[in-house]
């Protein structure tokens, strides 16, 4: 059984970067079966020609957002063409945005419209999103969240059970998470975070942000 689906293929072998636990999953799995598919790390593709860069197409996954942002640095600076990965076992709404070199694991349910998956985000399994959901760049959805009626940061990360409840009413503005900003294990959020930190919910346990912290 095909688990993944392909997102903005276009047809050139398949080049996962950094040595990550699901880079090499899906060196394995049966993704673009049809398709060659490669591992390598940031060094090795610094050293490569435009050619070699022209000749494939690339993702990382990984939530190490410093890593990925150099790599991803990389690919750009080369031109380089960018594909995404969808679990096929996910419940998506037919008008969902996703970017490139973004992963969705399975067992997802995004089924209202007006939600907006930017590039290079990361969202786990059982993870549930209602309308009017934004996910900027570089954003990391752990498993078992619930998120609604947000406005998700640049390079967010999101802890395994945590919710964002928001409620699309007249009168009550759309929930903001501050770039960079860490939401711990099991948070609730129920007003907006406008200074990036580390928090457990609203409450802000330190200023580190998942520039300096990795909580995924």
């Amino acid at each position: 059984m095909n688990y993944w689906d392909i997102l903005h293929d276009s047809g050139k072998p398949l080049c996962f970067v950094g040595n990550t636990v699901l880079n090499q999953q899906f060196m394995n799995d049966r993704l673009g079966d049809n398709q060659f598919k490669e591992i390598c790390s940031l060094e090795h593709i610094q050293s490569q020609t435009q050619e070699w860069f022209d000749q494939r197409q690339f993702i990382t996954v990984t939530g190490d957002v410093v890593l990925k942002k150099q790599i991803i640095q990389e690919l750009n600076n080369r031109q380089a063409a960018i594909f995404s990965i969808v679990g096929t076992q996910n419940l998506m709404h037919k008008d969902i945005v996703i970017g490139r070199g973004t992963f969705i694991n399975n067992f997802n349910d995004m089924l209202i419209s007006g939600i907006d998956i930017g590039n290079y985000c990361v969202i786990s399994c059982y993870c549930q999103f209602g309308r009017n959901v934004i996910l900027h760049d570089h954003s990391h959805v752990a498993s078992y969240c619930y998120i609604n009626d947000c406005i998700v940061g640049e390079g967010v990360a999101i802890g395994a059970r945590a919710s964002i409840v928001g409620v699309s009413l007249p009168g009550l503005d759309t929930k903001t998470i501050a770039p960079y900003t860490n939401l711990l294990i099991n948070s609730t959020v129920t007003k907006s975070i406008t200074e990036a930190g580390t928090y457990h919910g609203n409450r802000r346990i330190n200023d580190m942000t998942r520039l300096e912290y990795r909580i995924v």
